[in-house]
């Protein structure tokens, strides 16, 4: 195992890093026109001027052959007009010139200062007549601060569409040598835990989390999971108001100047993206000062959810660390919240711990639990309350009045922040009233449970029923979206809808709750990857953890209040998305995704048990080492 961990760190490093090391720095890309500007013949040429700071070896332009021959030469010139020097000067053949792909021009050697320089692209042509001349693509706006396009000598909109290539940075190497390490060291780590010290499957679970968690946070860097952005942003505005800033419902939001400065976030994180994370400064000794600035989205949900990242991002302030590792302080914050519901969850847990094992190491899950989402939060503390409830339900302990106040603080506190895992709440119907010391004392418990529950549910989501009630929900993303009234009139059309939508977008609901696309639907893993995940956690679902308990009488119905339950959360994030993201007479609901339904996922494995497969218990300790090869596989196709 460690030769084949070597071997794939070797191939990583060719192939992959190797690459990246030698990158282009940035490129101008065109807008949504598509169009090639300036044509480039004898008697015409393209200039642009840019800046640059450090050294690069080379620079690669975009050019497009609009059906011209391959006769002439085209010529390319950079120039060092800081120090009046010609950097590097190639001639290349028409012939050799591909349309629409990137040529590279590659100095003798690297050039360049580590203070900002001024440089000049000129291009120019050798026996290119117009009538078949080469273009370059360029934008449509300016993209270089203090660059200039020229076209024939005349200035003109817009840049050229080229890049700089820059290598051997060596933070980033160094930073790339640190996550192979710690992927390497986490699966030898693993299978001595598993097969060596044998350990329980809740110790199991931390020693996949952990490590391979880190990870997936620093190959996901801030901003990469789904509206995290804006979770960042609530998670600020919650730190403000612990701080006495302002209050967290104030429209305009007070950073830190030096937050502003170094907000660096992306969708699609690549080597350049990681280098200018580790340029940023650790401590925050200049810019501790608060500036107002005005938040382009907020979430929806209630403040406890942020605690957590809120008190992460507080502490960092105090401390004055710098923007980068303040996020990722919040992050953590959120992370040990999810480690810790998931590991009790799998401790307390009469039924069901290799379910809520698997489910938990999903990696859609895993990539959002280290992560500003309260979704992260979320998934922890249901994978808690559904383990307190199956231990009420299935242990052989009587039900104490701790985990009743326990049930009830978490239903008050998780259920309502997500208004579609309010049936949650449900599960308490199956607890044995010989669990309660009689029939009386249950619904006495059910009655102060739903009220509690009830009463938060109604105050941290009044202002969304009103507005979901009446019609008033503004629609997102579209012009105009289905509303309560159609409903209401159309309810033949609305059951169609839902039905072709669930026929049309099974497979895409799965796929986006193994992990198939991560980030904001962006960033692909192999799809042998997402079957291995999905056999894994299919023989989870199927180990024998039911055998004694189906004996009992009851347990059918236990397991359609299961399938009922996982189903109503479905529906219910489908007509959330009819009212907001789905476009009027659309016969698909858009918007939902398989994520959604992680939190109560283990409610699903319980149902799928069937008593006439059989999984041999010895085939867990292989299980559980899977579970690491896959994110060690998932983790290494990622980087």
């Amino acid at each position: 195992m460690i030769l084949a961990i070597i071997l794939a760190s070797f191939y990583l490093w060719q192939r992959k890093i190797s690459v990246d090391l030698n990158r282009v720095h940035f490129q101008s890309f065109n807008g949504t026109q598509e169009l090639t500007v300036g044509d480039i013949h004898a008697s015409a040429s393209m200039s642009q001027d840019f800046s640059f700071a450090g050294e690069f070896k080379g620079i690669s332009i975009r050019f497009d052959k609009n059906n011209a021959s391959d006769v002439g030469f085209v010529d390319v010139s950079v120039y060092d007009t800081s120090h009046d020097v010609l950097v590097h000067r190639e001639t290349i053949s028409s012939e050799d010139v591909v349309a629409g792909l990137y040529h590279e021009i590659n100095f003798q050697q690297a050039y360049g200062f580590d203070t900002d320089t001024k440089y000049n692209v000129v291009v120019s042509s050798e026996l290119i007549s117009p009538d078949n001349a080469i273009s370059i693509w360029c934008s449509n706006s300016d993209v270089y601060p203090g660059g200039s396009l020229y076209i024939a000598g005349t200035k003109t909109d817009g840049d050229m569409n080229f890049g700089v290539i820059t290598s051997g940075i060596h933070e980033i190497t160094i930073a790339y040598l640190v996550v192979i390490s710690i992927l390497g060291i986490s699966l030898v780590m693993l299978y001595l835990i598993v097969y060596v010290f044998r350990a329980k499957v809740h110790v199991v679970f931390l020693a996949v989390a952990i490590p391979f968690g880190l990870v997936y946070s620093l190959i996901m860097s801030p901003g990469v999971v789904p509206d995290e952005l804006a979770h960042m942003d609530m998670a600020y505005r919650y730190s403000n108001q612990i701080m006495g800033i302002n209050n967290a419902h104030d429209p305009a939001i007070f950073y830190r100047l030096t937050d502003v400065e170094n907000w660096i976030v992306t969708s699609q994180p690549g080597a350049e993206h990681y280098q200018k994370l580790l340029d940023t400064p650790v401590w925050a000794t200049e810019g501790t000062e608060n500036k107002a600035l005005i938040a382009a989205k907020t979430a929806n949900a209630h403040a406890l959810l942020y605690a957590p990242s809120a008190i992460g991002v507080t502490f960092a302030r105090i401390i004055h660390l710098g923007t980068i590792p303040m996020f990722y302080l919040g992050r953590m914050c959120n992370f040990i919240i999810f480690l810790l519901g998931v590991y009790f969850a799998i401790k307390i847990a009469p039924v069901g711990k290799n379910i809520f094992f698997a489910s938990a190491l999903l990696p859609m899950t895993m990539h959002q639990a280290f992560s500003f989402s309260y979704d992260s939060v979320m998934t922890g503390g249901l994978f808690f309350l559904i383990a307190l409830f199956l231990r009420a339900i299935y242990g052989q302990e009587c039900f104490r009045l701790r985990d009743k106040l326990i049930i009830i603080l978490l239903c008050t506190f998780f259920l309502p922040g997500k208004a579609i895992y309010i049936f949650v709440a449900a599960v308490a119907f199956l607890i044995p009233s010989n669990k309660f010391g009689g029939m009386r004392q249950k619904i006495t418990f059910l009655g102060g449970l739903f009220l509690v529950t009830g009463i938060a549910y109604m105050f941290v989501n009044l202002n969304s029923i009103a507005t979901l009630t009446t019609g008033a929900l503004p629609p997102q993303h579209v012009d105009r979206a289905y509303d309560f009234a159609y409903l209401l009139e159309h309810p033949f059309q609305t059951v169609k809808i839902f039905a072709i939508t669930l026929v049309h977008n099974s497979s895409y609901y799965v796929k986006t709750l193994v992990g198939e696309r991560l980030g904001w639907l962006e960033i692909y893993i192999p799809t042998v990857l997402v079957l291995f995940s999905i056999v894994i956690t299919g023989v989870a679902f199927l180990h024998d953890t039911w055998d004694k308990l189906l004996l009992r009488s009851g347990m059918v119905w236990h397991r359609v209040v299961y399938v009922s339950i996982f189903a109503l959360v479905v529906l219910a994030a489908m007509f959330t998305m009819m009212f907001a993201y789905t476009r009027f007479g659309s016969e698909i609901i858009d918007g939902v995704q398989g994520r959604y339904f992680i939190p109560v996922l283990p409610l699903l494995g319980l149902v799928v048990y069937c008593r006439y497969i059989k999984i041999d218990k010895g085939i867990l300790k292989h299980l559980y080492m899977a579970e690491g090869v896959l994110h060690f596989a998932v983790l290494f196709f990622l980087i």
